[in-house]
Order: C-alpha cells, then structure tokens, then sequence
C-alpha cells in the first residue's frame, strides 16, 4: 500500500452540511472559528464533487472574497 493510499483511506470525511450562502458568509469573516469552519465546509464541499467534474462555482466565489 502506498503512502497515498493510507492517508486517503484514513482522512475522516466532514459531514457538515453548509449552505453556499454561510460558506461565503465565513469566508468574509476574520474570526479563527469562522475559518476554520470555512475550511471544514469547504473541504466537505470537495469532498462531495465527483473525481473529473467541474468544480462548484460557488469555490470560486470564496477564494475571490479570500484573496
């Protein structure tokens, strides 16, 4: 077993459901708790796209508030 293969299968996968509106939400606020519920949201957001599909807009939108 590779060492890819280990982390995959032992990453927990986040099931916390957050709307696109709380993500952007989170993304404009500065609080540590906020980002890192920003970061929990959108790695589950991720998480939840298929491989080879087109990510969610809705990332772009986050990063562009991020940045």
């Amino acid at each position: 077993m590779t060492s890819a293969a280990t982390l995959q299968t032992f990453r927990p996968t986040p099931q916390i459901s957050v709307s696109p509106s709380e993500l952007l939400a989170l993304a404009k606020s500065r609080a540590p708790d906020d980002r890192q519920r920003l970061l929990i949201g959108v790695a589950a957001l991720c998480d939840s796209t298929p491989p080879g599909a087109e990510v969610s807009p809705v990332l772009t939108e986050i990063f562009m508030t991020l940045a």
